[in-house]
């Protein structure tokens, strides 16, 4: 019998009928495998039979949306982590905002930005972006917008560019005077992800009381085919997760109630995510690897080893019969 292509001998078999229960009772004892998702800084996790509400998205009508709730900010710094930052170059920062010359209509507020954002395709024709919309105290409309550059190797930031974007901004507004020009546009450069980080805490990631109800519609958007491919897709242990978690602990946390609520997130029960820097555990997931690894190599080796056994077992049988036989005539 060959033990290793039987299924109910398989190694997923013994993972999960592991212990006394299993065929290979002297494999160790294993967990729950939770299928984890891994960005370069996100990691996602879904508990091992967790089954998804069937939960149909809301038919929605134009600016039908009344919130920015922290649902949707949690929502929007998702995006920002599961960027595959590295593969793109430095990326701008870019603030624009009106006088006294703002339109009356969200309408025309995002075919505004429509039309700023086709100028910037025939200048830097290669780009990503991330679009925040909010109303300052003042009363004026104001966007937040991050563009990366496809290329690596680019930087978007230069003098030339720079006069460029707020010239082409200061073309779209009615109102030309000192403030516009001084003030309708910032262009800063973000050197660093902790930069663009900051910018998006700051201010594209707000939420105030002036948000919690309005008519603006979606108030941010994001390119279509932004680049965020996962780093690895496996399934582990479930205690990768808390020792993920423990890590995380780590960092320095705004609030207590922050650290708190990261330490709840142990031992899921439904899909859960959190922000963390790939680097800080690629050696934990690399030695989870190789365990699994030693898992298969050892199970195998069982297995090999019980085949040789009845084939040595079968081959004595054979022999004792034979000269049972030969007694005989």
């Amino acid at each position: 019998m060959n033990y290793w292509n039987n299924p109910s001998y398989s190694l997923k078999n013994a993972q999960n009928n592991c212990g006394t229960k299993s065929v290979f009772s002297t494999a160790p004892k294993v967990h729950v495998f939770s299928e984890l998702i891994f960005y370069e800084n996100l990691v996602k996790v879904t508990p091992a039979g967790y089954i998804p509400p069937n939960n149909s998205p809301p038919e929605r009508e134009e600016f039908d949306i009344k919130t920015f709730s922290k649902k949707s900010r949690k929502h929007l710094f998702e995006i920002f982590n599961k960027l595959n930052y590295s593969k793109y170059g430095i990326p701008l920062f870019l603030s624009a905002t009106w006088h006294n010359d703002a339109p009356d209509t969200m309408r025309e507020i995002k075919s505004t930005l429509k039309k700023f954002r086709q100028m910037l395709d025939r200048k830097f024709n290669s780009f990503h972006y991330i679009w925040k919309l909010e109303y300052q105290k003042r009363g004026a409309p104001h966007f937040h917008i991050l563009l990366f550059p496809l290329n690596p190797d680019d930087i978007f930031y230069s003098e030339e560019n720079e006069k460029f974007i707020k010239d082409k901004w200061l073309q779209l507004k009615s109102c030309k005077c000192k403030h516009c020009k001084e003030y309708g546009m910032n262009v800063i450069s973000c050197y660093t992800r902790k930069m663009s980080v900051a910018y998006i805490s700051k201010e594209i990631a707000k939420v105030e009381e002036r948000y919690e109800e309005h008519d603006l519609g979606r108030i941010f958007g994001t390119s279509q085919k932004l680049k965020s491919e996962p780093i690895k897709k496996i399934k582990l242990n479930e205690d990768v997760w808390n020792k993920i978690i423990d890590i995380k602990l780590q960092e320095k946390f705004s609030t207590e109630d922050s650290k708190n609520y990261v330490a709840s997130m142990k031992n899921p029960t439904e899909p859960r995510s959190i922000f963390i820097d790939y680097k800080n555990i690629a050696e934990i997931i690399r030695e989870e690897e190789i365990k699994g690894l030693t898992n298969f190599k050892q199970l195998k080796k069982i297995t090999l080893k019980r085949n040789l056994n009845e084939y040595r077992t079968a081959h004595l049988t054979a022999s004792s019969i034979c000269k049972t036989e030969d007694d005989i005539f």
